[in-house]
């Protein structure tokens, strides 16, 4: 039986959780499971990612960055998430 696009998440969730990386989630990019991700992220275990990053969606959001965001002279420790 597969699993649903939501347990994986879930599941990838609950596994940055288990090692104490939840301040460092990076969720890229930021389409529909990207999207999902966030929401169950906040609803579900009240957290809230790091950084966003999406090539197209920062020209809309200030608050989504490019992805190359993480070359320009950041130093990130991140559990990055592609979605």
């Amino acid at each position: 039986m597969a699993i649903s696009v939501t347990n994986q998440i879930k599941f990838c969730i609950e596994s940055i959780i288990a090692s104490g990386g939840q301040d460092n989630i990076v969720v890229c990019p930021y389409g529909d499971i990207g999207m999902e991700t966030v929401q169950i992220m906040e609803k579900a275990y009240n957290i809230k990612p790091k950084l966003i990053l999406d090539n197209h969606l920062c020209k809309y959001n200030s608050n989504i960055k490019p992805v190359n965001y993480l070359y320009r002279g950041g130093v990130y420790t991140a559990q990055i998430t592609v979605c």
